[in-house]
């Protein structure tokens, strides 16, 4: 039936019209240019010009929000164009987040729902993309090749997925999300995650042997289990001299994404070490082997200077270089996996054998708490002795066996 339609006075794009049977009813009615393009909106039915007037803020709201696009037919592609920008500019993602999500919506999400809606997903066809994942994933690269995820990266991709999807209920494209309870179960031989004393000794004995002075301490100093980021982004201010070794604020880490450095992990890895016997002997090299290489290279040492650089240039190594070396010579000794977050959890063992507080190791290592949940207490210098010390003890006899080579003040 064709109504007759009248401005409302004052109320922009609202307008009344009376039904057949004589109500007063009203509409909305509008265009928005979104990217050049005229974007029509049309809905009846209010029954007051209050309802009209929250109905019409609220349909700009949405299409500015979705740049004009219709809920129904938004895909999974074009939303994620939003949900990625809005973490952006919220701040509430850091480049390597960006990164990280990037490639998993480029290689694995998107090649599967680029192009279908929000509105049409559903649990029965994501539970068999998820086991498609897990068992019988082919090779991007090579098509003609099986490669399927570990069940920790299908996880992750999980992750990002029900993120976008929770997002876009709250968003109000779709009204729930419907990938719940997803099932990702997959046998795996449990990798290796710590090094035995006896491995240490002999990945730290083949360091020495074959690297130089600056680059062995660089890879020494992951048994304080200190993350390789926190290493790479040491810098020649920061270590202050205290009897018996060094205290070391870690505040920055240096990423990938983030070359030049960035906060640390979460508030908790914002510490304090206390650095004392080997661990600080190998520091002090670092420190005399970098102010070394500056005046090789016409430079003076700034105390936000990385101190961690190659000896050919004088510039700052590559955020990889130290897990490359690690893997390098780990395929040379056949020990693999062989990378520096091994160290952390060798000293988590140690730790726990040594009988040390759970908590004393938590916050030395940064982590939350002991469980990885809930937040605690900066630990006292007393208590990062503890700690070292214990480190210390446990690798004396591989530090004895390594002072006869070439690292020595």
């Amino acid at each position: 039936m064709k109504y007759t339609y009248t401005k409302v006075k004052n109320k922009e794009a609202i307008e009344w019209y009376k039904t057949k049977s004589g109500k007063k009813l009203y509409r909305v009615r509008f265009k928005r240019k979104i990217n050049g393009k005229n974007i029509p909106y049309t809905k009846n039915g209010f029954k007051t010009i209050a309802e009209a007037v929250a109905g019409r803020d609220h349909a700009i709201s949405q299409i500015n929000k979705t740049n004009g696009l219709n809920n129904e037919k938004m895909t999974v592609s074009e939303y994620w164009k939003i949900y990625r920008k809005n973490k952006i500019e919220s701040h509430n993602w850091t480049a390597d987040t960006v990164r990280g999500a990037d490639y998993q919506m480029e290689f694995n999400i998107l090649p599967q729902y680029q192009n279908t809606p929000l509105s049409k997903i559903t649990r029965d066809k994501y539970q068999s993309f998820i086991n498609y994942l897990l068992y019988d994933r082919t090779d991007p690269r090579h098509p003609e090749k099986k490669k399927p995820l570990a069940k920790s990266s299908v996880k992750t991709l999980n992750r990002i997925m029900q993120s976008l999807m929770n997002s876009a209920v709250l968003d109000e494209k779709i009204d729930h999300n419907p990938l719940q309870k997803i099932t990702i179960k997959k046998d795996e031989k449990a990798k290796k995650k710590a090094l035995t004393v006896e491995e240490s000794e002999k990945v730290l004995t083949y360091f020495k042997q074959h690297t130089s002075k600056l680059r062995f301490a660089m890879l020494y100093l992951p048994i304080l289990g200190m993350r390789r980021g926190e290493i790479m982004g040491i810098k020649y201010g920061a270590p202050k001299p205290v009897r018996g070794g060094y205290l070391l604020p870690i505040t920055k880490t240096r990423t990938i994404s983030e070359p030049n450095g960035k906060g640390t992990k979460n508030d908790s890895s914002n510490r304090t070490l206390f650095i004392g016997g080997e661990a600080a002997h190998q520091l002090t090299i670092a420190l005399r082997e970098f102010e070394r290489v500056m005046r090789e290279h016409n430079r003076i040492p700034n105390k936000d200077d990385f101190i961690f650089v190659e000896e050919d240039t004088g510039n700052v190594m590559n955020v990889n270089t130290m897990t490359n070396m690690y893997h390098e010579f780990g395929k040379k000794m056949g020990i693999l996996p062989l990378h520096p977050h091994m160290f952390r959890h060798t000293v988590a063992t140690i730790n726990a054998i040594k009988g040390v507080d759970r908590e004393l190791t938590a916050q030395f290592l940064g982590h939350k708490n002991v469980e990885m949940t809930d937040y605690y207490n900066e630990p006292t210098v007393a208590g990062k002795k503890v700690v070292m010390s214990v480190i210390d003890d446990s690798f004396s006899d591989i530090n004895h066996k390594l002072e006869s080579g070439v690292n020595q003040v």
